[in-house]
């Protein structure tokens, strides 16, 4: 485990070009969680699946407020 105090180099660390600090260690929980696949938002290592779940979830989340604002105003409208 790695332990960082200093803000000019976490930025450093965590920037996209340097990945090395990106990872998330595989542990036993890990493996029990995700049945040994891995392919989990929470569990992922920093990559191309990381970046496919966090697209999928983000336009999921999008969509969902666009309908609850699309159904609030619909029913604001017929109140009045």
């Amino acid at each position: 485990m790695v332990f960082i105090s200093d803000y000019e180099l976490i930025k450093r660390a965590f920037n996209a070009k340097n990945n090395e600090f990106m990872g998330r260690p595989d542990t036993v929980f890990k493996q029990i969680l995700t049945q040994g696949h891995g392919f989990n938002i929470f569990f992922s290592d920093y990559g191309p699946v990381l970046a496919s779940l966090r697209r999928v979830g983000l336009s999921a989340v999008r969509y969902a407020i666009k309908q609850y604002f699309s159904i609030n105003i619909v029913l604001i409208a017929l109140n009045c």
